[in-house]
């Protein structure tokens, strides 16, 4: 799986500009691809393109290219093969690698010929065709295409290609240079042939010859000079050998070489998967919250912040938001921000913004939730609610702002997560997101390069960290002898027993997590209880227990406070954490009230308890949230650590409660010093009513493989989708000529200011005024 991108060898500002490329193996587990660990860096250049690097490194991509390797549980040499996969990549390297002119043209999809100009999109079959995958795009007509376009460059026609271009959406990086060097070439041959009397075709020197016959001599002409310059440009480049080659354009020379290697290797606009990273969260996130908070003034920020600050963070394995300054930068948020609005927004957002968004941030939330499934047990389900919630979510966006679609290709983009999502797999694993953490490891070598070459000497510091890392893995090479050998125990153990290393080199081992373990509190902080007080956490509520709890020998002896217990899922649980657990073979959610360990338990959990406040999850959802209910039911379990299955997200349901906001008993810090200065927060009334956070990312597949489906499945916002598209194409075809024709109107009101204001303005001085001028400046 190669990566490609734009990164700025600077920590600081200022931009230094290389282009790099990664790489991944999609065939070990999906899980170690997340850590940058996995990543492999393959070239990098202040001058070479992507296209041109990837060019480079074909050749070990072919299929007469074996490599060879040391299988260490086989014991003997293996050959392999390197086969692209899938290109990962924010949109407009994917544009690239497709040779698509990007997301600012006409035909602005790289994936497919949807589009067109605006009164096209407007009628109601090209409005329609924007909510659905087009007709797929194939590496043979593009290819076709850039040869067109080559042609008629040819012919010193600029006007020429850029029409192909609009019509077809095709700009090739690479032949670009290639265009714009023949069309200069053309027009020069053009101007030597039929301008310049000394020079052009002696029959356009006969006056006589007029009308089609002279027009019929420059054509001529013309045609000569572009297979003129066609024959010498197929012959490029000089120094290979033209009798190895057919007479035609080579890919990686004159064109993209990705689009030369199709059929079982790969297709770029096939593979070139939509990014959740720079389509969804820098795409649709990043619109809804500017739609959203633009509006807002100060009272109104403040309000949100508090709200978005005392939200409920446990089982969403995100940092503490940063409230206050997510607010004050609204404009600059970056992917890590998105994600946490992405999950918490919509409760705090039901007065502060209008219904029709508050339907783009339902649905937002939603399909986020469904796109960072790590895991599809039902592929066609899974692909039938992921298309409901795509269509929710454009319609949620055409009932708000109808021309959305029509100007942010971002949006139509997501059309194509089916088709990727049923080849490739759930869309977190090729999330690029691993890829741009890893950029801060090649901006550390390229500060620390010796910036004479830095190319070669990023790629030697790396190439050292990457031997590095094959030694201290366990990982083989040969010696001097023929024979395979590998690092000692100790060399390998240092990884293993080292957390500072395996946080450097992006590495994390979780094969020691066991279920069901009790981590106990601090010895200074920990405390004990008896068998009576134990249960006094549950207050008036009637407490349960069942058969892996062994009352009659754990009654006596201390027990010992825990201050988390590991779930089935590996997730860190703690008091007041919501998770599923199973009692008596049925699932029940609940909220953890205490942890507690038998002072003889030496570890085991069968002599630990967990006591989990019960909550009954309602069979029907809260219709403002679209959420499943969760109300108190006055029972307390006493289960077994193994019981515990997952931690969950939920949030109190304030808007029923009418939660205010009031002076809390914390207070600002600053420079480590407590001040006077109280912190807002919001006061919970009602402390029995909560909303099942089904926009919460982890543990995602787990809580709806585990609800019942009528709370899970995706409901259509529109029944008939494409009557409602009529109709808003319908308004279009009124706003639109309008809207455009105002904008005309102003581009020419600028126009003609900037000539007054150019008329208007004083001639510069001559050189004999200058001169005057300094003369008198010196007396």
């Amino acid at each position: 799986m190669p990566w490609s991108d734009d990164v700025s060898g600077n920590v600081s500002k200022q931009y230094n500009a290389h282009t790099n490329v990664y790489i991944q193996n999609t065939c070990i587990p999906h899980k170690k691809l997340a850590q940058e660990f996995s990543v492999r860096f393959v070239s990098t250049s202040t001058f070479a393109s992507s296209s041109e690097q990837l060019a480079g490194v074909s050749s070990d991509f072919t299929d007469d290219a074996w490599h060879d390797a040391y299988d260490c549980q086989l014991g003997q040499d293996v050959i392999f093969q390197i086969t692209e996969h899938l290109l990962p990549a924010d949109n407009p390297q994917q544009s690239e690698d497709c040779s698509h002119i990007g997301v600012k043209g006409n035909r602005n999809c790289r994936r497919d010929t949807v589009g067109g100009a605006d009164a096209e999109k407007e009628t109601d079959e090209g409005y329609e065709a924007l909510y659905h995958p087009g007709t797929p795009r194939n590496a043979d007509d593009t290819a076709c295409v850039i040869r067109e376009q080559l042609r008629v460059a040819c012919r010193g026609n600029k006007d020429a290609v850029q029409s192909i271009q609009t019509r077809t959406g095709v700009k090739d990086k690479l032949a670009q240079f290639w265009v714009e060097h023949l069309l200069a070439s053309a027009r020069e041959q053009q101007d030597h042939l039929l301008k310049d009397p000394p020079t052009r075709d002696s029959r356009l020197n006969n006056k006589g010859l007029k009308g089609d016959a002279r027009k019929a001599v420059r054509l001529e002409v013309i045609d000569t000079i572009q297979d003129s310059l066609w024959n010498w440009f197929v012959d490029l480049p000089p120094e290979a050998d033209s009798g190895q080659r057919p007479r035609d354009l080579i890919p990686g020379f004159h064109y993209n070489i990705l689009l030369s290697r199709r059929g079982a290797r790969i297709d770029p606009h096939r593979d070139t998967a939509v990014e959740i990273l720079h389509s969804f969260l820098l795409g649709n996130d990043k619109y809804v919250w500017h739609e959203t908070s633009s509006p807002w003034d100060k009272k109104k920020e403040e309000l949100f912040a508090v709200r978005l600050q005392a939200t409920d963070i446990d089982g969403l394995s995100i940092a503490p938001p940063r409230a206050k300054y997510l607010v004050q930068y609204k404009n600059s948020l970056i992917g890590k921000h998105f994600k946490c609005l992405q999950q918490l927004a919509v409760f705090h957002l039901s007065d502060l913004c209008t219904d029709t968004i508050f339907n783009v941030w339902k649905a937002t939330g939603e399909l986020g939730a469904h796109l960072w499934i790590p895991e599809i047990a039902d592929m066609e389900q899974y692909l039938t609610d992921l298309d409901i919630l795509i269509g929710n979510l454009l319609d949620a966006w055409a009932m708000f702002d109808p021309r959305r679609i029509i100007t942010k290709a971002k949006l139509h983009i997501l059309t194509h997560l089916v088709n990727n999502i049923r080849r490739f797999g759930p869309a977190i694993l090729y999330s690029t997101e691993v890829f741009e953490c890893w950029n801060a490891v090649f901006r550390m070598c390229s500060i620390l390069s010796n910036h004479l070459a830095p190319s070669r000497d990023i790629a030697t510091t790396l190439g050292g960290m990457e031997r590095f890392k094959h030694q201290v893995s366990g990982g083989w090479w040969k010696d001097g002898k023929g024979g395979y050998i590998r690092a000692g125990k100790n060399v390998r153990e240092f990884l293993r027993c080292s957390p500072e290393l395996q946080r450097r080199l992006g590495w994390a081992d979780t094969s020691n997590v066991e279920a069901g373990i009790i981590h106990l509190a601090p010895a200074r902080k920990r405390q004990s209880w008896t068998w009576g007080e134990l249960f006094q956490v549950a207050g008036s509520h009637t407490v349960v227990t069942g058969a892996s709890i062994e009352l009659d020998e754990q009654r006596e002896g201390p027990w010992i406070q825990g201050k988390a217990v590991i779930s089935q899922s590996h997730d860190i649980c703690k008091e007041n954490s919501w998770v599923f657990f199973n009692f008596d073979e049925n699932a029940h959610a609940g909220r953890i009230l205490r942890i507690a360990q038998h002072a003889d338990a030496n570890g085991s959990p069968d002599k630990a308890m967990v006591l989990v406040e019960h909550f009954d999850v309602f069979d029907h959802r809260d219709e403002h949230f679209n959420m499943p209910i969760l109300s108190r039911s006055q029972k307390v379990y006493a289960v077994n650590p193994k019981s515990i299955q997952f931690i969950f997200n939920a949030q109190h349901d304030c808007r029923t409660g009418r939660c205010e906001l009031a002076d809390s008993d914390k207070v600002v810090i600053q420079e480590r010093l407590r001040t006077k200065i109280s912190v807002k927060s919001v006061v919970h009334r009602d402390d029995g009513r909560y909303i099942l956070n089904m926009h919460a990312l982890h543990n995602a597949h787990l809580v709806r493989s585990i609800l019942p489906r009528s709370l899970t499945t995706p409901v259509p916002l529109v029944p008939d989708r494409e009557a409602f598209h009529r109709q808003i194409a319908e308004g279009l075809r009124v706003s639109g000529p309008a809207k455009r024709a105002e904008t005309q109107a102003k581009a020419k009101n600028t126009r003609e200011k900037k000539k007054q204001a150019a008329m208007t303005l004083p001639a510069a001085p001559g050189p004999s005024e200058v001169g005057r001028l300094a003369e008198g400046d010196v007396a």
